[in-house]
């Protein structure tokens, strides 16, 4: 499906794109050469009549400006979950790298918890501490 797209300001040049994916209110197009402006509109279907707004662009290239990485299975993240016989049934202590939390209120790998207190106690501080020591565990980054 081809989609068309033209910039609200001006009457700039018609660019074509593909239709990859519609899921719900979201229209996933590709363009080949050049990206269309944010907030610009795209037009869909028999005499135009169909308008979408670019909310967004996913830029193609890696954010830590290497190549693609080689070998790696993409999959999208509005997949089903993994079967329950696929996943592990074995418990194992999350381990924070702050002892008061790993000793007095161990937490478990891939369980939730909560994190209650007022403002400006230092919630956010707590949890950035905690991300910062699994990635020096892990040898991993963050981006926030």
């Amino acid at each position: 499906m081809a989609c068309t797209e033209r910039a609200r300001p001006d009457p700039s040049p018609i660019r074509r794109g593909t239709v990859a994916a519609v899921r719900g209110s979201v229209v996933d197009v590709r363009f080949e050469d050049h990206l269309p402006e944010i907030a610009s509109i795209l037009r869909k279907g028999p005499g135009s009549d169909v308008v979408i707004e670019v909310m967004t662009q996913m830029d193609p290239c890696p954010v830590d400006r290497l190549p693609d990485p080689e070998g790696v299975e993409w999959r999208t993240i509005h997949r089903a979950p993994p079967p329950l016989a696929a996943r592990s049934t074995k418990s194992e202590a999350f381990e924070t790298g702050i002892k008061a939390i790993d000793v007095l209120v161990p937490l478990e790998r891939g369980g939730k918890a909560g994190l209650f207190g007022g403002a400006g106690v230092g919630k956010k501080v707590l949890l950035i501490e905690m991300i910062h020591n699994m990635l020096g565990h892990r040898h991993g980054v963050s981006i926030s």
